[in-house]
């Protein structure tokens, strides 16, 4: 059995259920117990899987490394949209990372924004477009992350053809000690996971819109952020006043439109080639104080959109950005938004 923090196990000799919290050497663990929430130290020896069945037993060193959406099957009774944390293991099975899933187990498509702020870092808020029955791997953090406060914030509407309404948000806060108790079988990944509730679901699941218009109305009022006048006030000097003018707010990352000639680029070299372009390009962007830019990547297999969001996040000068469908470009750019 692989024994790592968070794995629910029985006691043997005694039949009770818990959840290990602590490695205390190659023989023996700390095991919180669910009767009472009592902390033991137990033998490794002595401890049995949860369940013996075949999805109980999935190692969580099952990670997904794929920022693609993973499809899923109808739930009986769909549970919502459930944050999925899937530890990532060093070789004696102790985690130093999580990977962040979020779960659509719902029989309608979700527009869903996700963010995580701790004591000293908030990242950007980043807007998914999510389908019936699916999970996407949208973060990640360190172990040691945990005991930062995390907060988790989610604001999610529905999609029909008649557009977005029946918005929700929540914020899920994650405290060390309930975190480790809290593992479970996600649906869709089908591997254990640290799992929670992120939002319920939804009143309104047939996807039809509303009766009162006021929630739509609202909805969009407070998302036309592109009508607000940007508050930063930078320093534009005269020469670039010009530059302000005639400012390309997109950039087509495709490498045909960045060099002459890419015949006999290696794929390491295209993508270095697209990455300066750019970082270039966003920070003139925003020298010049322009409130939002759309950075065009195409679907290919994902690694260049991959490696823009994961350089998103830890951009301060970056408010939030989201890859949702756009009527010019479809699912093929990322839009950055400044603070």
């Amino acid at each position: 059995m692989l024994v790592t923090i968070g794995r629910r196990v029985i006691l043997r000799h005694s039949g009770l259920s818990g959840t290990i919290t602590e490695l205390l050497d190659n023989q023996l663990v700390n095991v919180c117990l669910d009767i009472d929430g009592d902390i033991i130290p137990a033998f490794i020896d002595d401890l049995q899987p949860y369940a013996e069945n075949a999805s109980r037993n999935r190692t969580h060193d099952q990670s997904v490394s794929n920022t693609q959406a993973i499809q899923g099957s109808a739930s009986e009774i769909p549970r919502g949209v459930l944050l999925a944390f899937a530890p990532m293991l060093r070789s004696d099975a102790t985690p130093y990372a999580y990977q962040v899933f979020l779960i659509n187990d719902l029989p309608s498509s979700i527009l869903i924004e996700y963010q995580r702020v701790t004591q000293d870092t908030t990242t950007p808020a980043v807007t998914h477009n999510m389908q019936s029955y699916s999970a996407l791997r949208t973060d990640e953090f360190n172990y040691d992350t945990l005991s930062e406060h995390i907060k988790i914030k989610l604001h999610a509407h529905l999609i029909s053809k008649k557009g977005t309404h029946n918005g929700q948000q929540n914020t899920i806060r994650l405290k060390p000690k309930a975190f480790f108790k809290k593992v479970a079988d996600a649906p869709i990944l089908n591997k254990v996971v640290h799992l929670y509730e992120g939002l319920p679901p939804f009143k309104n699941i047939t996807g039809k819109p509303p009766r009162a218009k006021e929630d739509l109305k609202k909805y969009t009022k407070d998302n036309i952020t592109h009508k607000r006048k940007s508050t930063r006030q930078p320093y534009v000097r005269v020469h670039e006043v010009e530059e302000f003018a005639s400012f390309n707010s997109e950039i087509d990352l495709h490498i045909e439109s960045l060099v002459d000639d890419p015949n006999g680029m290696t794929s390491k070299e295209i993508l270095a080639c697209q990455l300066q372009h750019f970082e270039q390009f966003l920070q003139k962007g925003y020298q010049l104080g322009i409130d939002k830019v759309f950075v065009i990547h195409g679907l290919g297999k994902g690694k260049l959109k991959q490696e823009i969001s994961r350089r998103l996040q830890k951009m301060n000068k970056v408010k939030k950005f989201k890859n949702e469908y756009h009527p010019r470009y479809g699912y093929g750019a990322t839009e950055v938004i400044f603070k």
